[in-house]
């Protein structure tokens, strides 16, 4: 991959050393310049431009979906992850005594839905806790899961360690136990393919802002074609219902989540980030991700004053890796340092560690600014 034509895409990184993907995703610039004109045509024309626009919403949905390896009719397209979750934890019909599980290292985009509605009484929250190998998590999650448990809930990625989760594993044993799983997948969407026929999941939420390079706006939805009447939609309108009926009628489709009216433009600039992945290419853009993790965790570990708290191997880990800094508990403290030296991280505070994302467009400059700048810090500190 010509990292050099990457990084032209990107204009900021010229100020930046950019390392939290993970968080807000950077659009490529000529990704940007289609969405900006069409937000402005569709501000200025207003409803002359809207069937063109709702065309290219249907084509965003069916390259969205089949990134995910699933039939259009089976997304909804949102917001973000967090909309998707709110799908789930506000849709199923609760009984007293039911459980949802999710990990120890959740974001509260998947936690709050659902913590929410325990404070309520709807619903009792319980955790497994992400073990150092993919076995210790699973065995984890087996012990966690009782006869009460109604649903599994997890991200595939932790947005707190980068750990990968083996999440095939997790939606087959829940299955057999007749639970139902949600996989956040907030963190995976872009970074490597994903299919939820292979993962055996009964829901799915994600977003095209991160990884994807997407507008912030922007996520999917999957749920089993099978639990479309089964999930119930908490709010309807023009959009989700039949038109035409006598009564209220909702589509026979996911698109039944989607209500009102909708900033459309969002999937014109969707669409022309998904045109870019693909004239770059998903494999050499991905492999080129994985390849910097790796050299950004052998260098975390070349530094004693360092602890890397992600998985070495890419299958048990991601772009994502997260360390601590010895003698600087105070992950918000040191976020706001690096800043200053114009180095853009996560921290990560229930871990007391910094998070950093390796993008499509990471170099070994950046990452030499990153440790050059961390290396000060410590003998400053020392």
């Amino acid at each position: 991959m010509n990292s050099t034509n990457v990084r032209a895409d990107f204009p900021g990184l010229r100020e930046l050393t950019y390392l939290n993907m993970g968080t807000h995703g950077l659009m490529p610039e000529p990704a940007l310049r289609r969405y900006q004109a069409a937000i402005a045509s569709y501000e200025q024309i207003g409803y002359f431009a809207h069937y063109e626009l709702e065309a290219a919403r249907e084509q965003a949905r069916a390259r969205m979906a089949a990134l995910i390896n699933a039939l259009p009719e089976a997304v909804a397209l949102t917001g973000n992850a967090n909309d998707g979750i709110n799908l789930v934890a506000a849709g199923l019909a609760w009984h007293p005594g039911d459980e949802v599980l999710v990990s120890d290292q959740e974001h509260p985009a998947l936690e709050s839905p659902f913590g929410y509605r325990a404070t309520r009484g709807e619903l009792v929250l319980r955790r497994f806790h992400v073990g150092a190998t993919a076995a210790e998590t699973l065995a984890n999650v087996e012990q966690a899961l009782s006869p009460r448990t109604r649903l599994l809930a997890f991200s595939y990625i932790s947005c707190q360690t980068g750990t990968r989760l083996p999440a095939a594993a997790i939606c087959q044993l829940a299955r057999g136990r007749g639970v139902q799983t949600l996989v956040d997948g907030a963190q995976a969407l872009g970074q490597f393919p994903l299919d939820v026929a292979a993962l055996g999941c009964d829901y799915l939420a994600s977003n095209g802002h991160k990884w994807l390079g997407g507008p912030k706006g922007t996520g999917l939805f999957y749920l089993r074609p099978e639990l479309l009447d089964e999930l119930r939609p908490a709010h309807v309108g023009a959009g989700s219902l039949r038109p035409e009926q006598a009564a209220p009628e909702l589509l026979p489709t996911a698109a039944r989540f989607e209500f009102g009216t909708r900033t459309l433009p969002l999937w014109v600039g969707m669409n022309a980030a998904l045109d870019w992945w693909e004239e770059r290419g998903f494999e050499p853009l991905q492999t080129h991700m994985q390849a910097m993790s790796a050299r950004l965790k052998a260098q975390v570990l070349e530094r004693p004053q360092l602890q890397l708290l992600t998985p070495l191997d890419w299958e048990d880990s991601s772009a994502l890796a997260s360390f601590r800094v010895a003698g600087q508990p105070d992950s918000i403290a040191l976020l706001k340092w690096l800043w200053e030296q114009r180095i853009v991280v996560r921290a990560v505070t229930e871990q007391k560690a910094i998070r950093i994302s390796t993008a499509c467009f990471t170099n070994d400059e950046d990452l030499a600014r990153l440790f050059t700048a961390l290396d000060g810090i410590a003998t400053l500190h020392g």
